[in-house]
């Protein structure tokens, strides 16, 4: 499996606060044997695993000894040990987690025969493995074994991600385990260090800036910092993890030497959470931007093409006995705006923010019940043939209605539910609606045309197969012909899953099913992608016919159009809405078109009325 996107990857809040659960565990332990088993038992539960086993180094005998293990299924009497001459895990580097099959990991009779003299778990039987390595106090190295007995087990790397941060935290655990015999003021150090950079740990944090906050400095403004290092991941891949630390500890050491700097943690990865303090906001944002620059031209000309630079969040605290936890909540929602808007550098907390996310939040909550009721409902938008206007197809939206009878437009919960990965039930059931209404037209012997639905991105994060199947499934409640059905997908697919968007369309081509490229010139796709892409039909973006249409966009268009045609795929523009648009579209040579010219999206009973 390919590890080069992990370090990137971010981790889902549940996942985030499970951590944060795993260290302060170990943080408030009175006993850290007690609380270790409790952890991996969490582990074990949370994340479906059969055996969580973790093994350090005993260098006397040269092999990793079995010390804590959390299973429902095996039970161990005897010392256990893997013998250090398994090829596989001594490949594995520190800091980093590899998925193993039974035959990789017990891959030697002298291991085989061991193991089977030792202990009580039966190696013979399949099984699928991820396994973590860590260091602890010094050069000594462990393991971290997570089994599951459904060997055909597909491990993410958003989950390979959560068990190599994981595996650190245990790690943190095992040093604490090991140095209970020096001071406790040096045990209290470490539980409240990070100790990569030295900087305390989130906890410590909270505490370290209260206690600033309560004793404010006279004419200085406050601020919470949330921030990440962008295309960090690139450096771990390509020179490797030692140099990833360095970075770290060279930004955390740069932090700490600012006049604004109070107290800072790292969060875990890249991420950071920083108290600054300054003589107002704009000399704040300008010496955290003077940091930003700073970092990022050292980083770019010591590693070229890395692009490398830091997103943040500030929130400006508006009084000293602010609650902390609303403090970072606010940071992270800046945070969170710059990335999902692709803003690098320093964004600032305004209110619209929250306003924002409590919206977001309504909708996340009432979906599931609204979609339970049908409160959503298939509206459809005609597809039309330029000059005369006759309508062949149509384009399926949802429309949600509240139980006030208030009708939302897509506008308000589309982009909600596709950060929070809801938008992929809605696509399924508008699939089924789409599948429904050409069952019922077919009954009624009416006009047969081609229907298109809209699928979001999120269903190619994964490989595809989940997607593949349920459409499959749903399909085959109905006896409708798959040719007229029109799959859509958003041009921004393209760059980011390119692999799975390919074989996905290619299935779906074997079943009969129709594609299309939907708001094709809003991304950064290219012809060439597009003439390895499957699809038969392109739909050009709105944006190329807007009321702003200058001569050297209008030639553009013919020549995306002109190129197009070449490749010999349908095409389509969208937005159309006068006239105007319509007689320049037909000079260009296009002959479809999708907008209010023709019509707005319409219920199902007035397209029918209209145009069947």
């Amino acid at each position: 499996m390919d590890y080069k996107d992990l370090m990137e990857l971010e981790i889902s809040q549940g996942d985030r606060e499970f951590m944060g659960y795993a260290v302060g565990l170990m943080t408030n332990a009175k006993n850290l044997d007690e609380a270790f088993t409790v952890l991996l038992k969490q582990i074990a539960e949370r994340y479906q695993f059969d055996l969580v086993a973790v093994f350090e180094d005993d260098d006397i005998h040269n092999t990793w000894e079995l010390t804590s293990y959390y299973s429902d299924t095996y039970v161990f009497y005897d010392k256990n040990v893997f013998l250090r001459n398994n090829a596989a895990i001594e490949e594995i580097a520190q800091g980093e987690c590899a998925v193993f099959t039974r035959e990789q990991l017990v891959d030697t009779e002298t291991v085989q025969e061991y193991l089977r003299r030792r202990n009580r778990m039966d190696w013979d039987r399949p099984f699928a493995a991820v396994v973590g390595k860590y260091e602890y106090i010094g050069a000594k190295t462990g393991l971290v074994l997570y089994v599951s007995l459904d060997e055909g087990r597909q491990w993410e790397k958003r989950e390979l991600k959560v068990l190599q941060e994981l595996t650190q935290i245990m790690a943190i655990f095992i040093s604490l385990r090991y140095r209970m015999d020096e001071s406790r003021e040096q045990i209290q150090y470490i539980q409240k260090r990070d100790q990569l950079t030295n900087l305390f740990n989130q906890e410590a944090f909270r505490q370290k800036a209260g206690d600033i906050l309560k004793n404010p400095e006279p004419d200085m403004i406050y601020a919470v910092e949330y921030l990440d290092i962008n295309n960090f991941g690139y450096v771990n891949e390509n020179y490797g993890y030692k140099v990833g630390d360095n970075i770290l500890k060279m930004f955390a050491e740069d932090v700490r030497e600012q006049p604004y700097f109070r107290v800072g943690c790292r969060l875990y990865s890249d991420f950071f959470l920083l108290l600054c303090a300054d003589e107002s906001e704009e000399l704040l944002e300008e010496h955290l931007k003077s940091r930003n620059q700073r970092f990022t031209n050292m980083q770019n000309h010591q590693y070229p093409n890395s692009g490398m630079g830091v997103t943040a969040g500030v929130y400006i605290l508006d009084h000293h006995t602010m609650d902390m936890d609303l403090a970072i909540e606010n940071a992270n929602l800046a945070w969170k705006h710059a990335k999902n808007t692709n803003k690098r550098g320093i964004t600032l907390y305004d209110d619209g923010l929250r306003t924002q996310r409590a919206e977001e939040q309504k909708v996340i909550g009432e979906f599931f019940e609204a979609l339970y009721r049908d409160d959503f409902q298939m509206y459809l938008q005609p597809k039309f043939v330029l000059g005369d206007r006759d309508v062949y197809g149509a384009e399926a939206l949802a429309r949600w209605t509240r139980p006030d009878g208030t009708v939302l437009s897509p506008a308000f919960f589309i982009a909600s539910l596709e950060k929070i990965g809801y938008i992929t039930e809605l696509d399924f059931y508008i699939f089924e609606e789409v599948l429904k209404v050409l069952d019922k037209w077919d009954r009624q012997k009416r006009r047969k045309i081609v229907v298109s639905t809209n699928f979001s991105g999120r269903h190619f994060d994964t490989d595809g197969e989940e997607f593949l199947s349920r459409i499959q499934i749903i399909l085959s409640k109905y006896t409708v012909p798959p040719q007229y059905v029109e799959i859509e997908v958003t041009e921004s697919v393209l760059v980011k899953n390119t692999g799975v968007l390919e074989k996905c369309m290619n299935r779906l081509h074997e079943i009969g099913f129709r594609v299309a490229i939907d708001d094709f010139g809003t991304g950064y796709s290219s012809l060439s992608v597009l003439a390895d892409m499957p699809a038969d039909v392109i739909k050009i973006d709105k944006g190329f016919i807007n009321k702003d249409m200058s001569d050297r966009k209008r030639a553009l268009l013919y020549e995306i159009g002109r190129m197009v045609k070449i490749l010999q795929k349908d095409i389509i523009i969208e937005g159309v809405e006068t006239e105007e648009q319509e007689q320049f579209l037909r000079e260009g040579g296009f002959t479809c078109g999708q907008g209010y010219l023709c019509n707005c999206p319409i219920s199902i009973g007035e397209f029918e009325r209209l145009y069947l």
